[in-house]
């Protein structure tokens, strides 16, 4: 059985998700371009991978700084501002973690609760990017299925 502050972390956490869907539904459209081809679909799960199985949150940024790393060496610019904008953003969580962590209860760093809410981010940019790619094929498919009306002689 839970105790009171497992189920009033876990109810913070779960408002603190769905306040947080936006800006995760802004952040693919950002970087739309990217997906599926430059910012794929694997690395997003690593992403999520890494902030389920990190001790520590400056793991989930050597996860990132790598990934930025890759890509600088690659030439590819979007991709590189694109893990540094989202290194940035989850350090933005940071006093969020820190505001939770004191109500949640002893135990519980404000490390363990950043790495929750990363992860719920992590989640949120998934599903978000996979809405993404289905919606931009569909206007795709949409645009050439419905080309410019012909023109009939009379």
């Amino acid at each position: 059985m839970k105790s009171k502050s497992d189920k009033n972390l876990h109810t913070r956490i779960a408002a603190w998700s769905d306040a947080h869907l936006e800006a995760a539904r802004a952040f693919v459209k950002t970087y739309g371009e990217l997906i599926p081809r430059d910012l794929t679909s694997a690395q997003l799960y690593g992403l999520a991978n890494i902030t389920c199985s990190a001790r520590e949150f400056k793991q989930l940024n050597t996860f990132m700084d790598n990934q930025a790393s890759k890509a600088e060496r690659a030439n590819n610019e979007k991709v590189h501002d694109c893990w540094r904008a989202l290194k940035a953003k989850f350090a933005a969580f940071h006093p969020d973690a820190q505001e939770i962590s004191r109500d949640a209860g002893p135990g519980r760093t404000v490390d363990e609760i950043h790495l929750l809410l990363a992860q719920r981010f992590a989640q949120h940019l998934i599903a978000e990017s996979l809405v993404y790619q289905k919606t931009t094929k569909y206007e795709g498919r949409e645009r050439k299925a419905d080309p410019q009306p012909k023109k009939y002689a009379n």
